[in-house]
């Protein structure tokens, strides 16, 4: 597994209203944490494959851990990206 992911920049959101910069702050690193692990994870699972050690239950235990830190990864990204310093319009319903 050779791509590696990088940590995206989001502060740009500090300031924003309804979070205090000690919230975003934790949310930050939440962030970082699943972008780390999901790079570990990815390495590690790469290399017991390529020693053909995937019938092992610890192969399993990372296989089973990685979509986690990945959706954790992925669903803060998707998270940042729809917030806005200033808010936003109300979404029209209907």
């Amino acid at each position: 597994m050779e791509r590696s992911y990088k940590v995206r920049e989001f502060t740009h959101l500090k300031g924003l209203k309804g979070l205090s910069e000690t919230q975003l702050d934790q949310h930050f690193k939440l962030y970082e944490g699943y972008v780390k692990n999901t790079n570990l994870l990815r390495e590690q699972v790469g290399e017991m494959m390529a020693k053909g050690q995937t019938e092992t239950p610890i192969f399993a235990e990372l296989v089973r851990r990685l979509p986690f830190e990945q959706n954790g990864m992925v669903l803060n990204e998707y998270y940042f990206d729809n917030m806005t310093p200033n808010g936003g319009d109300i979404p029209r319903s209907g």
